[in-house]
């Protein structure tokens, strides 16, 4: 178990008092004279499944099933969310795939606006098993918004048809300022 202190990724400056915890899973094995950090077998991660909802398909390993099949759920109603805010007809055609992958360098693309908005209708982010996975609701919650902001992202860039990246100060500005709201 890890304590982390809440921030908030769209003003950095501001910080709460409130702490989340979340489990993380090391594997490790014996070197010749000292144990080394190793990344998983397959057997650890299982079959690779999916979850379909109306706008969203989840892709997620067995081993994260249980929290995938419920941040599935909340993601999909966040994009309801979206196309209700941009009353948005062409929310018929809007369907994007969420690859929670077990491959850490997808750590990345969270925090990288180009990576997401050119990376066509499938979004992939670390696994929860890689992120940690929530003790509380608090962790659940602040778990949700680190998924829910490139994907939201990803939808607001398909709805307004933004092509990377032109006027991207601009783009990135209006983008924060829907992610706010």
């Amino acid at each position: 178990e890890q304590e982390y202190r809440l921030t908030d990724p769209l003003s950095p400056e501001a910080t709460s008092n409130q702490t989340i915890r979340l489990q993380h899973t090391d594997i490790y094995r014996r070197g010749e004279d000292r144990w080394l950090r190793a990344d998983p077998l397959d057997d650890f991660w299982g079959a690779l499944e999916e979850v379909e909802h109306t706008y969203l398909t989840v892709q997620y390993n067995a081993r994260d099933a249980a929290i995938a099949t419920r941040l599935a759920e909340d993601l999909n109603g966040q994009l309801i969310t979206v196309c209700q805010t941009f009353a948005a007809a062409n929310c018929d055609d809007l369907h994007l795939t969420l690859l929670l992958s077990r491959d850490p360098a997808y750590f990345f693309t969270v925090l990288d606006l180009e990576d997401i908005v050119t990376t066509g209708d499938i979004l992939r982010l670390p696994s929860p098993t890689l992120v940690g996975m929530p003790l509380e609701d608090v962790g659940y919650q602040f778990l949700l918004r680190g998924y829910a902001v490139p994907l939201v992202s990803l939808a607001i860039t398909r709805l307004t048809r933004y092509e990377c990246c032109d006027r991207g100060l601009f783009f990135r500005a209006f983008l924060d300022k829907e992610l706010h709201r």
